[in-house]
């Protein structure tokens, strides 16, 4: 009754009241602490038990999944090992109890074992397993289980949790088909779960397809206030800010602070400042959640309002990280680098991997090479020295400085570089004019298994256009052709525009200009201008005539637009 009540001190003096303490009295107790999240208290009673009084599975499930909690393999394995000796038959559900707790430990090969050895599963021993691969980082071995699942003989109820962990999995992994095909295994009951249907619309958004999202959204036979947010959200975080402000203002529900978060990107897209002022006057009478007041001082920094921007923070009693970051990217993000930095040296809290991230820009922008370095030695005596985001931002920090030695160092020093590691060194390479080191690097990237994306390519026809002499043609466009074929990426206006550079460089002046032509985009001044210097260059004075036509009358219309 007092552990269910919470009332854990009023349990601790009844228990240490009972004079003759018995299997019960125990399990009561140790569940109470557990309920209470006092893992470490559960646990250290349940080894106190274990010296005079035989625990029931009720007790040694408990004590398995507080282990599991706190990620005390030490602790798990002293059960288990008690359970092993005590050669009690375990039941199905201890069964699925000492699994969670390994899965929740982060020893998966014992769990894979276990799950292997069980005579019997059910749901829910699918669905620990799944969940501990998924949460343990190793999602494509947790999707792997989920189709075993789908060839079996007998459906297997997933839970709620795991079918959400499942999901993002395959949007984080960018696994669309995997995505849509546990859409499509889900009953309506399933389908309804909470969070569920909020998931699938994150993954829907996350692999691009935002109008599957809208579609499975207007499906929903009851709609609750998280999937209106997910589906805002949606929108809000994928450039859809009209789409996010029509569907909000259908809203039939209650607002929450998911909501404002949403509204508070939305309104800074569209540059509306009353609305998100209103959001503001409206949060100062009823809320003072730190996030929402790092999203406010995010929200004025986004619409250029540096010092109404600056009043909300210096009103935030009790700053957490989040709040100094977003002062000090409104800052940077204001063109007010020293300002940033400054402020960075004011922050009375541990910084975030965020707040390195953004002060290491700053340091970029301003020139202050000094205080970069200093951060750096200051990074590599904490924890985040491992840290992606601070090591990639370190990599940029040197590449913007202009100190590719130091980038190529830091580089070399990240133990799993993703695309953006690779994009930030190779784009400084191409900017830096060491176009043929970047050439050279470039195949190391597929090789490691990291797969470019757009970025990557930009920067890698960038250096194929920056080479003196002209490079040769079947290199630069085998790697165009590769972009498309191998990675499935549709080539973006500034893909065609080194295409149209390095053939009107080979003299193929007529391909050059029939790019220009049928690229599916507007060609702009720049590409005509491209292929105007190309058609100088060798002489071809029809075609040259032709781009200057094009250039000047785009130039009379802009001329034209702005003068009203």
């Amino acid at each position: 009754m007092y552990g269910a009540c919470r009332e854990i001190e009023d349990a601790v003096r009844v228990f240490t009241s009972i004079a003759y303490k018995n299997t019960r009295s125990y399990a009561v107790m140790i569940s109470a602490y557990s309920d209470h999240g006092d893992y470490r208290k559960a646990l250290d009673l349940f080894h106190r038990m274990v010296e005079t009084l035989e625990p029931d599975d009720f007790v040694l499930s408990t004590a398995l999944h507080a282990a599991g909690m706190i990620q005390s393999l030490e602790d798990g394995r002293a059960i288990h090992k008690w359970i092993l000796d005590s050669e009690i038959k375990p039941e199905l559900a201890l069964e699925n109890s000492i699994l969670e707790m390994y899965a929740r430990c982060g020893d998966l090969p014992m769990a894979s074992q276990l799950f292997t050895a069980m005579p019997a599963r059910n749901s829910a021993s699918w669905s620990v397993l799944i969940a501990g691969y998924i949460e343990g980082g190793e999602p494509e071995e947790g999707l792997k289980l989920y189709k075993r699942i789908q060839h079996g003989v007998h459906r297997v109820d997933l839970s709620a949790a795991t079918i959400v962990l499942l999901v993002r999995a395959c949007g984080e992994l960018d696994l669309l088909e995997e995505g849509r095909e546990i859409h499509r295994g889900l009953n309506e009951r399933e389908l309804g779960y909470p969070g569920v249907a909020a998931a699938l619309m994150e993954m829907y958004a996350r692999c691009g397809i935002v109008d599957d999202a809208r579609k499975l959204f207007d499906q929903l036979p009851q709609r609750d206030l998280v999937a209106w947010n997910s589906m805002i959200s949606v929108y809000a975080r994928t450039g859809h800010p009209r789409e996010a402000l029509e569907l909000y203002e259908k809203l039939d529900l209650s607002p929450d602070k998911q909501t404002y978060l949403a509204m508070l990107l939305v309104y800074a897209d569209l540059g509306d400042l009353d609305r998100g002022h209103r959001i503001r006057l409206l949060l100062d009478q009823t809320d003072s959640d730190l996030e929402l007041q790092a999203a406010i001082v995010s929200f004025y920094a986004r619409c250029g309002a540096i010092r109404e921007a600056r009043g909300v923070f210096d009103r935030i009693r009790q700053r957490d990280a989040a709040c100094w970051t977003a002062m000090i990217h409104a800052y940077v993000a204001g063109g007010e680098a020293a300002r940033a930095i400054e402020l960075f040296r004011e922050m009375s809290v541990e910084p975030s991997p965020e707040t390195y991230a953004i002060v290491l820009w700053a340091c970029s922008i301003a020139g202050d090479a000094t205080t970069g370095k200093a951060l750096d030695e200051e990074i590599s005596r904490t924890e985040l020295r491992s840290n992606l985001l601070v090591q990639n931002s370190l990599v940029g920090m040197y590449a913007r400085s202009g100190q590719l030695m130091y980038a190529k160092w830091e580089f070399d020093r990240i133990a799993c570089r993703d695309c953006v590691s690779w994009n930030i060194l190779l784009g400084a390479y191409a900017q830096l004019g060491h176009c043929r080191e970047a050439l050279e690097l470039f195949p190391q990237m597929p090789q490691e298994g990291v797969a470019p994306d757009g970025v990557t390519f930009v920067a890698v026809l960038c250096c194929y256009c920056r080479i003196a002499p002209a490079p040769v043609g079947e290199e630069w466009w085998e790697q165009f052709v590769r972009m498309v074929a191998d990675f499935g990426i549709a080539p973006w206006v500034e893909h065609y525009a080194c295409v149209i550079e390095l053939l009107g460089r080979e003299g193929k002046l007529g391909e050059a200009e029939e790019l220009v032509r049928t690229m599916p985009f507007e060609a702009e001044a720049e590409q005509w201008s491209a292929l105007l210097a190309s058609c100088r260059a060798h002489g071809d004075d029809k075609r040259a005539a032709r781009s200057a036509y094009r250039i000047a009358e785009m130039e009379g219309a802009a001329a034209a637009a702005a003068a009203g």
